[in-house]
This record gives C-alpha cells, sequence and structure tokens, in this order.
C-alpha cells in the first residue's frame, strides 16, 4: 500500500489546513515515523495520525480568548449582560503538566492499538455495508487482531472537579475523528482513531449503546443514527458485544475512552465486567477509563482486570500541591470584572480559596466567577465589596454549601496548608526565576496570538479555535516575525484552508412537493 509523505516543516502538523472542530471528517494525510518507530513505517492507521504536541504547542492550541469588559463597560453596560460575559471563564484552561502527560498516552496508545493489528483487505466478497454521513456505501478494508492478548489503554483518575473531562475532551481535539484514506479510489476506507463514551446508564448494556451513539456521532450520522437503532434492538449482552466488536473492526478504531465510570454499579456481576476484557482481546481496541480512584478499584479489583487500562494520569496531583495552586490563582486572577484590578497574593485570601475548592480547578472557577457575579451587582447597588477571605467564604456558599462540605472530607486540607515542604516543592527541575521568566515570554505570546486572531477573525467563516491554533502554529515555527508578517502569514494559510469532507447530496426523490403534480400527468397521459 504506497502513498505520499507531506512535508512538514517547523511545527507543522497533520490536518493543519483543515477546520477539525466538531466531528469534521478529513481526507488521510501522511508523516513518516520510520525515525521514530520502524516499525510505524508503512502503516497507514499510524502515519495519518497528528504526532503528539510539545508542552509549548499544547498551551498555545489549548487557549481561549477571555473577553473582559473594559472599565467603561462596567459603568454603561446592563447588569445582565456583565453577569452573563462572567460566563466567559468556563471556556478557561489552566496548562498543567498531566494534560501534556494525557495527549502524549492518549497518541502512544492507539500506536500501539494499530500496530498490534493487522489491515486486510476482502478480496472474497462485495465488501460490508457501510452508512457515512447518510449516504451507503462498501467497506473491503477490515482490522483484525492475530494475538489473544488485549492492548493496553490509560486511565485519568482524580477528584470530582479537578477537570478531568475538560482535558480529555481539549486533547481529543486536535485529533481528526474519522479520516478517509484514499477517498474516492477503490481502496478507499475509513478509520475511526477513537471514540469517546458518556456513562449515562449504570450497565454495560448502557456502554454498549452508548459505543454506537459515538460511532454515528464520528460517521456523521447524528441526525439520522444508523447504528445506536440496531444495537438498541439487542437485547442480550452478548449480542451487544459482538455487534460493538464488529463494528469497531469495520471503521478501525484504535481507542474507546469510557468517561464517568462511577455510573456502573459495582454490584454488577464480576463476569459481566470481564466481558470488556473479552473485547479487548477480541478486537485489539484499547480501552480507557475516566473517573475516580476509588471507582477504579471497585470496578476492576484484580490485577488482570486492571492492568488492562494501563498507565495511571494523576488528575488531580496538583490539588495537594499549595504551590501549584497559588499559580493556578495567579493565572484566574488576570481576568477580573473588578471595576479595578484586585491582587489575590494574599495569603488568607489564597488560603481561604483553597480551604473551600479542595484545590480543583472547577470549584476554584466556580468560586471566582461568583465573587465577580456578586462584585458587580453589589457595586451596582453602591456597596462594593471589600475583596478578602470572608467574601471568598460568602460565595463559596453561594455557589453550593454541599460540594465546598464534602471536598473538606477528602482530604486534610488544613494539613496541606500547614505542611511547610509543600510550599518549598516546585513541579519541575527549573529554578523559579527560570520559571517566571518562561510564563512571562508565553504571557507575550498569547497576547500576540490573541491580538492578531481578533483582527482577522470576522474575515473568516472558520471556528474562532482553529484561527487562534493557525496564528498560534506560526508564532511557534517563527517568534521574531513581527505582527504584520505574522498577520499575513495567517492570512495565507487560512486562505488555503481545506473544507471538511463533506457527503455527496442524496438523490432527488421521484415525486417531491416541486414536481410531483407534473410527474403524474405524465403517468396519467401514458394511461
Amino acid at each position: 500500500m504506497e502513498y505520499k509523505y507531506r512535508n512538514l516543516k517547523n511545527y507543522d502538523r497533520l490536518y493543519d489546513d483543515y477546520d477539525i472542530s466538531g466531528n469534521n471528517a478529513v481526507e488521510a494525510e501522511y508523516e513518516s515515523m520510520a525515525d521514530v518507530n520502524p516499525d510505524y513505517a508503512g502503516n497507514p492507521l499510524i502515519e495519518a495520525l497528528p504526532f503528539c504536541m510539545s508542552q509549548e504547542e499544547l498551551a498555545m492550541s489549548n487557549l481561549h480568548t477571555i473577553h473582559v469588559p473594559t472599565e467603561k463597560d462596567l459603568k454603561t453596560k446592563p447588569i445582565e449582560r456583565l453577569l452573563s460575559s462572567v460566563s466567559a471563564l468556563d471556556k478557561l484552561v489552566i496548562p498543567m503538566q498531566w494534560h501534556y502527560e494525557l495527549q502524549r498516552e492518549l497518541y502512544w496508545c492507539m500506536c500501539r492499538a494499530y500496530l498490534n493489528r493487522k489491515l486486510t483487505f476482502d478480496s472474497a466478497s462485495s465488501g460490508c455495508p457501510v452508512t457515512f454521513r447518510g449516504n451507503e456505501s462498501v467497506e473491503r478494508y477490515h482490522i483484525y487482531s492475530p494475538t489473544s492478548e488485549g492492548n493496553v489503554g490509560f486511565s485519568v483518575l482524580g477528584l470530582s472537579g479537578c477537570g478531568k473531562s475538560k482535558a480529555v475532551e481539549l486533547a481529543l481535539s486536535h485529533i481528526p475523528q474519522t479520516i478517509i484514506h484514499f477517498s474516492g479510489t477503490p481502496q478507499q476506507f475509513i478509520q475511526v482513531p477513537y471514540l469517546y463514551v458518556v456513562l449515562q446508564k449504570s450497565n454495560l448494556a448502557g456502554l454498549w449503546n452508548g459505543l454506537a451513539r459515538s460511532l454515528d456521532t464520528a460517521l456523521g450520522n447524528d441526525i439520522s443514527p444508523v447504528y445506536y437503532p440496531m444495537m438498541k434492538k439487542l437485547n442480550r449482552l452478548n449480542d451487544k458485544l459482538e455487534y460493538a466488536a464488529r463494528l469497531c473492526t469495520i471503521f478501525k478504531v484504535g481507542v474507546i475512552i469510557i468517561d464517568e465510570i462511577e455510573f456502573l454499579k459495582t454490584a454488577v456481576r464480576k463476569d459481566t465486567f470481564e466481558d470488556l476484557l473479552s473485547f479487548n482481546n477480541m478486537t485489539g481496541v484499547a480501552l480507557a477509563v475516566v473517573g475516580t480512584n476509588e471507582s477504579k478499584k471497585e470496578l476492576f479489583p484484580t490485577f488482570q482486570m486492571c492492568r488492562r487500562f494501563g498507565r495511571d494520569i494523576d488528575a488531580s496531583e496538583y490539588c495537594r500541591n499549595i504551590e501549584e495552586y497559588k499559580d493556578l490563582i495567579r493565572q484566574l486572577s488576570e481576568f477580573q470584572w473588578f471595576s479595578k484590578e484586585k491582587g489575590f497574593s494574599s495569603k488568607a485570601i489564597i488560603d481561604a480559596m483553597y480551604k473551600k475548592s479542595g484545590g480543583t480547578v472547577g470549584m476554584t472557577i466556580a468560586i471566582f466567577k461568583e465573587m465577580n457575579r456578586q462584585y458587580l451587582i453589589r457595586m451596582r447597588k453602591g456597596n462594593e465589596p471589600e475583596i478578602n477571605e470572608k467574601f471568598v467564604d460568602e460565595c463559596a456558599k453561594s455557589c453550593s454549601t454541599k460540594s465546598h462540605e464534602r471536598i473538606n472530607g477528602v482530604f486534610d486540607v488544613a494539613k496541606l496548608l500547614s505542611n511547610s515542604y509543600i510550599g518549598d516543592k516546585t513541579s519541575s527541575n527549573e529554578t523559579p526565576s527560570v520559571q517566571a521568566s518562561t510564563t512571562e515570554n508565553q504571557q507575550t505570546k498569547a497576547q500576540r496570538i490573541t491580538a492578531i486572531t481578533d483582527s482577522i477573525k470576522d474575515k473568516y467563516k472558520l471556528n474562532e479555535d482553529v484561527i487562534r491554533k493557525t496564528v498560534s502554529n506560526i508564532i511557534l515555527a517563527d517568534p521574531d516575525l513581527s505582527d504584520g508578517e505574522l498577520e499575513a502569514e495567517a492570512r495565507k494559510k487560512l486562505d488555503d484552508m481545506k473544507p471538511a469532507v463533506r457527503a455527496r447530496p442524496k438523490k432527488k426523490s421521484y415525486y417531491d412537493i416541486n414536481n410531483a403534480h407534473e410527474e403524474i400527468m405524465k403517468q396519467v397521459v401514458k394511461i
């Protein structure tokens, strides 16, 4: 099987000429992996995957613009509009070390899954009928696992609210969910690198149904599902498992990521969960789980079961490090709806935020949003509040008293705050001055990216994040470009951006509302 490699330079990546936001399919591009691992060379399923990013690339790619009102807006805009604008903080991404580890582990996981399976052409039959974007076609390439040993996945574990699901979604957003190889030729086949299943039922039937629904979404059948209704019709778990295995074989799925594993009941029989291992062995599809440590231990108590989910990525390690939490507060406090910029460096405020949030980014942002809203409301009433630990406590209770009471039961926050060694711990081998310099450099780049993106975004019918990512890649490749040169280069790339693969329009029905009378009269005349 021959294909041409794309000539990538500097920070170029596969599919950077495509808008892969949402569930857009792309025509396959290939990058030579011979220098990375000779075993990857010539495997189209691996060489069509975009390579994992560096830490700086990932941080810049995950950057979102947060628009903060000017001082004039704070005085003149209707209060309802200002209160609603605070929700922009929901899009804020605080870069963390484990985000990088996650996207790297995801890439390695997909490579393992495709390396240990074989892509075969079905020459004995006319192929398997499939539905893509509502149109029927034939798939003649299948993938199978020649060994009985399943491929290892990974686990993303941590406290509720620490950002697990958001980080997984961000990692997946850099990978096209559907890749069309050799489009328009007799050798055409479809690859679905991942399926992301968020559990909503407390049994494995819900898992298999969710898998089929996710596949329909990936294939563009979400408006008129094809595989989900067929999966729903099957009553026996074994039948669902076999149908799921067949779908993953036909569409060459690399990894299935199962989120919210807390929904699965531990009362389900142990042999039912062992069906997951059977699926792993049958298909070679890697399995990954997202949830709490406790849930994983309860659901998969044996080493045999647990090892299939590979390395544990600790998503809430930062919650136990007060220095990392201080950095989180510093980045968060750059976006304020206060009439005058307030400092958040006082130990009393940071300690109060930490105690009420348990160090989790989700609860911290929720409290900070409430602080901004309460400030706006009171300021308009002429009663501007003082930003102190008492105000933090009031806003935390306003968010959810029960939530921060439960957080206090997860680990001893007071003990963590009192341990001096935590304050001395750094998250890397860099000295504080180097870390500060690196952060300042990233902030300068981020400001330039935001400015250029804002200046050109209205001229393109593209997702703003796609434009930002394009500008980010250019500035990473050549940080010495002037703003004018950077904007010109970005415009050039955006002008050349390819549309996503779209399905051919369905044939017009013989009779429709416009031609029905004319066609019926033709038939009457014949009679």
